[in-house]
């Protein structure tokens, strides 16, 4: 999924710069007072970003405006797991994928909940459908370096 996010970055800067570009002929070709009329394409790439990564906290999200705050990011959840573990919770598969699909299953849009497998989803990234299995993230994303310095600072050293 890490990579899928990469892409979805790449793909989103990629179309950044491609807009910016012809922003900037418009003004070499005398044609400036158009460019603050034309707004930034509405992208699918945004909301699979939002989907991954937001954080709540605000009514914004890299330029997008929202009128109630959206849910956090599968990426928020998971690293939410990981610190709910580490600190001795038992945090089950089970628990992230019904987050998962509480928080995002009525965006069928991109994210799509497994009728079947529990433990399965769709995200419809901008190049392809990806299925991903969240059996493991919680166990592959805890932080033991972290949880290393926290057991050296609270334990005694001679």
């Amino acid at each position: 999924m890490c990579i899928n996010y990469v892409n979805e970055k790449l793909h989103k800067l990629y179309i950044a710069a491609i807009f910016e570009a012809e922003c900037v002929e418009l003004k070499e070709e005398g044609l400036g007072h158009m460019v603050d009329a034309i707004q930034y394409p509405d992208l699918k790439v945004l909301d699979i970003l939002r989907l991954l990564d937001y954080k709540s906290g605000g009514l914004k999200y890299k330029g997008i405006k929202f009128t109630a705050p959206p849910p956090p990011g599968l990426f928020t959840t998971a690293d939410d797991s990981c610190t709910q573990a580490i600190n001795g919770r038992d945090i089950t598969w089970e628990s992230v994928a019904d987050k998962y699909k509480n928080d995002h299953g009525k965006n069928a849009r991109i994210f799509v909940p497994d009728r079947k497998l529990k433990e399965k989803f769709l995200i419809h990234h901008s190049a392809q459908d990806v299925t991903y299995d969240i059996k493991e993230f919680v166990q592959r994303n805890i932080d033991l370096i972290q949880m290393a310095y926290e057991d050296l600072m609270t334990n005694d050293v001679d």
